[in-house]
């Protein structure tokens, strides 16, 4: 039979362009079929193929997954086990279902665990929160003539007005560890999301300030507060699975208000560390805390005469964490 597209030995234009368009479009089919089989293999578990969809899942329910409770992570927080924590988080985020988006957010925020806690009898861990402020060059010259280190949470500044200061305190050998950039109870605590939004406005002022990066933190309002009892245990481990180490303190300076007498502070401050093996003391050096200043020297000159050394805080120390509910809701 006579093929139509053939006229003696040569071919029209109009079959060779027919043809190159069927084979074109074969071609085209054939790509997409195997990209489909591709993408089905990559994203579709292999055994319940397309059973259930991702879904989002809270870090309590994926421990639960992974056969721990949140409960276990706090408890192994506060008895020093940070390898524990490690193989809590190894497991639970390698699921098939997704872990929450707060996860992927400011992947800046992450440093490396410690490997274990010590625990240094007798020291004294002076904490200095809301910094820096016109008082802090205060609190460093005396800490610098005592030969005394320290940990500095720090409020940076946005303008990054506070520079030399946040540099001062890392190039005398105390601690920066990161408090807050906004100090806005209601907001950072109202979900993980702003929680992490103002400690990674924090971190990045102290980076920029300094050229370190921070590992230790401090809550505002401690771990556990008024404003956050309805997030804290997420925040909490969230901020763990990321690497940083908070610390509570136990015993206040008593600067319960801005006009609080240096006497008083300093004779709570003293009283209060004397019932301690290991005080981690929360002082302040805010704008508002000129007192504090004052006190110092005496809160200083008391705990070395009862034989304790001063030490500031790094990611090895043991935390202190204050004591949550018997069961989390």
């Amino acid at each position: 039979m006579k093929n139509p597209f053939v006229k003696g030995e040569r071919v029209s234009p109009r079959s060779l362009f027919t043809g190159v368009l069927l084979a074109a479009v074969g071609v085209l089919a054939a790509c997409c079929v195997l990209q489909y089989w591709q993408l089905t293999e990559r994203t579709v578990p292999a055994q319940g193929r397309l059973t259930r969809p991702a879904v989002e899942l809270s870090v309590q329910e994926q421990l639960a997954a992974a056969g721990l409770e949140l409960e276990d992570v706090l408890a192994a927080y506060r008895e020093a086990e940070p390898a524990t924590l490690s193989r809590a988080y190894s497991d639970c985020l390698q699921k098939d279902w997704q872990a929450p988006a707060y996860v992927r957010l400011y992947p800046e925020l992450y440093v490396p665990p410690p490997e274990d806690f010590l625990f240094v009898e007798n020291t004294v861990y002076l904490t200095f929160d809301d910094g820096p402020s016109r008082h802090t060059a205060e609190v460093l010259d005396i800490l610098k003539a005592r030969e005394i280190h320290a940990t500095f949470f720090a409020v940076p500044s946005a303008d990054g007005s506070d520079g030399e200061i946040l540099r001062r305190i890392v190039q005398e050998g105390h601690t920066l560890g990161i408090h807050s950039a906004t100090h806005e109870y209601q907001r950072i605590y109202s979900s993980v999301e702003n929680f992490l939004e103002d400690f990674a406005a924090a971190r990045n002022r102290i980076v920029r300030a300094t050229g370190r990066e921070p590992a230790v933190f401090r809550f505002p309002g401690g771990s556990l507060n008024a404003y956050n009892r309805a997030v804290y245990q997420e925040i909490i481990a969230e901020m763990l699975r990321r690497g940083y180490v908070y610390y509570d303190w136990n015993v206040e300076g008593g600067e319960e208000t801005h006009s609080t007498p240096a006497s008083v502070i300093q004779h709570t401050t003293v009283s209060g560390a004397l019932g301690q093996t290991r005080p981690i003391i929360l002082l302040h050096d805010g704008p508002d805390h000129p007192e504090t200043v004052k006190a110092l020297d005496g809160i200083l000159d008391a705990l070395e005469n009862r034989g304790y050394r001063f030490a500031a805080l790094d990611p090895t120390v043991q935390p202190v964490a204050f004591a949550y509910p018997d069961r989390l809701s």
